[in-house]
């Protein structure tokens, strides 16, 4: 893919972004400004300032777009659809599919950005966030100067029984390297967070920092280590 076609993609991004971060808060400000449902308008000026600093703070952070875009689209529908007509039966259906679009319209930013997985992300300002392999609670967060590990923990107490998010993260410059190994599957994977995880078959990316090493099973490892690499070198490049 060239550089055209690269930065392309990204523009389109930016656009659907934009779209659900802003304009969709906007369309639902001046359609109950038009319905003159005061209350509406107090709570959709109050989104509309929310989001737009949400936009400033995650434009360029994939995990965040289709939460949001579920969001805002849902919250129209609703708010619309409650203070056009009176009823919260039809609220909720038009929240339904509002929140459903805007979802998938998050869903196709990160498209737009992540596939085809290419390595000269690493010179974008995107933060990155892959699922890995058979292991669909453990996410990689490439950031700026730090890779970011997120595993989803369960934890049960008594008769109760929750999941959290714990993460761990680990700097650039205290990363010994990175490289790409063939997992068999029965090798069990282990990291400084959460239970020992099921093997997984395939290619993987192993990182190694001063306090061990996390094997991230991956199908696009070759270009997830590539990325890293970049932004190691674009990092050290700086100081």
């Amino acid at each position: 893919m060239s550089a055209f076609d690269i930065a392309s993609r990204h523009r389109r991004a930016q656009l659907v972004v934009c779209f659900v971060y802003v304009v969709v808060p906007v369309f639902q400000l001046v359609v109950l400004l038009l319905l003159r449902a005061w209350t509406g308008v107090a709570i959709a000026v109050f989104a509309l300032l929310l989001f737009g600093v949400f936009w400033r703070g995650n434009r360029y952070d994939t995990q965040y777009w289709p939460a949001v875009g579920g969001t805002t689209c849902g919250m129209t529908g609703l708010f619309v659809g409650l203070f056009g007509t009176d009823s919260l039966g039809y609220a909720v259906l038009a929240a339904l599919p509002g929140a459903f679009v805007g979802y998938w319209l998050g869903r196709l930013a990160v498209r737009l950005v992540l596939h085809p997985l290419d390595a000269r992300l690493a010179d974008s300002p995107y933060q990155l966030v892959f699922r890995l392999r058979d292991n669909r609670g453990t996410r990689l967060a490439i950031e700026d100067t730090s890779l970011r590990l997120l595993v989803k923990v369960k934890k049960v107490e008594g008769d109760r029984t929750t999941h959290t998010e714990e993460a761990v993260e680990v700097a650039f410059q205290n990363l010994k390297g990175a490289y790409v190994r063939q997992l068999s599957g029965s090798e069990p994977i282990v990291y400084p967070i959460g239970p020992e995880q099921a093997g997984s078959r395939g290619t993987a990316l192993v990182v190694e920092s001063f306090s061990g090493e996390w094997i991230l099973p991956h199908d696009d490892a070759v270009v997830l280590g590539q990325i890293i690499d970049r932004r190691i070198a674009g990092l050290r490049g700086t100081q």
